[in-house]
């Protein structure tokens, strides 16, 4: 387990992706071991309403599958491998589909790291917002303090905060900002830092933390800093790991 005594302000996108298979048990675990203080993970729900841990709503690209997971009963995809074959090869087979349960099982385990739980929007689409909260909350529970419910569905975001649970809102467009700010305003206001603002001009402020991905270097990691930024998401754990280690990062836990 990692010896830092205090965690990074690194949130490891679908885990430590850059490594492990995206959204697996074991990129999870190697964010964690990292030291970093948040990861984020995708859910999305088979169709008899079991919330999966996936980016996708198919299995193509990470397991070479066909199947649609919002089409397929939870039981018949316990054998899949989503070891992501077109980028690792076998080197990760298998790599078992977890479901969200198993995640929380995972975190459970180390109650210093805060879960960003993404509910996709394909499946509250298919389900819609309450019986997408139905099935997830109640696995979440366990964890209720650990977990930021966040989505680009702003609507689904604020049903959860109106339920008393943490959430964080993604935005699609940096204009939505303006609605956010007006309304029930979240912990936490996510953003491609590619659809930021151009320039260096501090990014509006409240009682929210302002957290941008996907970063990859240093210049982004000191540009974001200055804007306001606290919190950096990114696949490549590593490698922004070793940048706040070279850099006066803001106090931000």
């Amino acid at each position: 387990m990692t010896t830092h005594s205090k965690r990074l302000p690194i949130i490891a996108h679908r885990g430590n992706a850059w490594d492990y298979p995206e959204n697996s048990l074991a990129s999870l675990a190697s964010a964690i071991e990292l030291g970093c203080g948040f990861v984020e993970f995708d859910v999305q729900l088979s169709a008899d309403g079991v919330p999966l841990v996936i980016h996708d709503a198919d299995l193509q690209r990470t397991a070479g599958d066909e199947r649609a997971v919002l089409t397929a009963q939870a039981s018949t995809l316990r054998e899949v491998s989503v070891h992501e074959p077109a980028r690792f090869g076998d080197r990760h087979q298998p790599t078992p589909l977890p479901r969200l349960a198993d995640v929380v099982d995972l975190l459970m385990r180390t109650p210093d790291v805060t879960a960003l739980v993404e509910l996709k929007r394909a499946s509250i689409a298919r389900h819609g917002i309450e019986a997408m909260l139905a099935a997830t909350l109640p696995v979440l529970e366990r964890m209720r303090t650990q977990a930021v419910i966040i989505s680009f569905n702003h609507a689904l975001v604020a049903a959860a905060m109106q339920r008393g649970w943490r959430g964080g809102m993604v935005l699609e467009t940096y204009d939505e900002i303006g609605a956010i700010a007006a309304g029930m305003p979240p912990e936490l206001v996510i953003c491609n830092l590619r659809k930021l603002p151009a320039g260096d001009a501090p990014l509006p402020q409240g009682p929210w933390r302002w957290a941008a991905y996907e970063v990859t270097t240093a210049q982004e990691v000191e540009n974001l800093h200055a804007r306001g930024v606290s919190l950096l998401e990114t696949m490549q754990v590593r490698a922004i790991r070793s940048v706040l280690e070279r850099v006066t990062w803001m106090s931000m836990s």
